[in-house]
């Protein structure tokens, strides 16, 4: 059983199937959905995966395994049982889901920079875990310098300008 506050509804949950993904966080199949639970425990809020359950629907859904392939990919295995039909069949199938395949190809996006005017920057960036980035600011566009470079550990990455007193300036993050 699993006591967590932060799913959907307080409670117990029992806990189906479980899986480690390569950056540390764990997947966790209940009655119906799978969560992703961060590093420190905490519920994942990037990914939800939810089938309909009894209540109002006349199906439940189980999830007997959950894989996670080298490529993030995730296959889990489902069983579908219905109780709208009168014979309660039952119906078993492997799904794929994305897992964060979709950020593959993905560049560096900024989330947030925080404090400016203040003579401290604070950057905050979505980024891909393993890859390395630079971090490069310029007052002119054409000339840029190295902030910070560095690989990214997880799917944040935070950058502090040392030199953010200087009046104007625009940053990029490179791969």
């Amino acid at each position: 059983m699993i006591a967590n506050d932060e799913y959907d509804q307080p409670g117990s949950y029992r806990v189906t199937a479980m899986a480690l993904q390569a950056d540390g966080k764990i997947l966790v199949a209940s009655d119906g959905l799978i969560v992703r639970l961060n590093t420190n425990g905490r519920r994942d809020l990037t990914f939800d995966f939810t089938a309909p359950a009894v209540q109002g629907t006349g199906f439940a859904t189980t999830f007997s395994d959950i894989i996670v392939q080298p490529d993030g990919q995730i296959l889990v295995a489902r069983r579908t049982a219905d109780y709208t039909s009168g014979n309660g069949s039952v119906r078993s199938d492997l799904l794929r889901l994305n897992g964060d395949r979709h950020l593959a190809n993905s560049r560096a996006r900024f989330r947030s920079i925080t404090g400016a005017g203040t003579g401290k920057v604070q950057l905050s960036l979505d980024v891909v875990p393993n890859r390395t980035y630079a971090v490069e600011s310029s007052a002119d566009l054409i000339h840029w310098t190295a902030i910070s470079t560095r690989a990214a550990t997880n799917y944040l990455f935070q950058v502090t300008d040392p030199a953010a007193d200087i009046s104007r300036r625009v940053y990029r993050a490179v791969q």
